[in-house]
């Protein structure tokens, strides 16, 4: 385990969670006539070139920049510790043209910038590499659907810290 993801879950103890648990409750069994699905978040992995060494390590959010993905509180967190770590933090969803999205959070983001990043729009095999490359995967929402984005990375290798959200 790399001493940064360490320094991260000390200092996101108190907010988030790794997504262990996750991992384990979401991998199909074979009895239950799930292997389909397996296949079909491996094969989302799979089609993820391996990453070349970025230059950079990169933390990665995915996600619509609404209230309730909790962007802001990631965002105030990692000005916190910037200082402190190398690492960018690249911010992929949907924040033009969107009714509700969080304006206090793109500000920040702005604000942040160059250690953030914010991308839009990217074609499915470029956000599969992305997510491959990161270091961590962060979501920290303060309510969730299924959460696609954590289980694609833990199919990828890249490690997970998810907030205690769920439906």
């Amino acid at each position: 385990c790399s001493p940064f993801i360490l320094t991260a879950v000390s200092f996101w103890a108190g907010f988030f969670t790794v997504a262990s648990s996750t991992r384990e409750a979401t991998t199909p069994s074979a009895a239950d006539g799930a292997a389909a699905a397996t296949a079909s978040v491996c094969d989302w992995a799979a089609g993820a070139t391996p990453p070349a060494p970025a230059s950079i390590p990169y933390l990665l959010f995915v996600g619509l920049v609404k209230p309730h993905k909790n962007l802001r509180r990631l965002l105030l967190a990692f000005e916190a510790i910037a200082p402190m770590i190398p690492h960018r933090l690249i911010v992929v969803g949907r924040h033009t043209g969107l009714r509700g999205v969080d304006a206090a959070a793109l500000a920040l983001a702005r604000r942040l910038a160059p250690r953030v990043e914010l991308l839009e729009c990217l074609p499915r095999a470029q956000l599969a590499e992305m997510v491959a490359g990161a270091e961590l995967l962060i979501q920290p929402s303060l309510y969730e659907g299924f959460g696609l984005p954590p289980l694609e990375a833990m199919a990828a290798g890249t490690p997970v810290l998810a907030a205690r959200a769920g439906a």
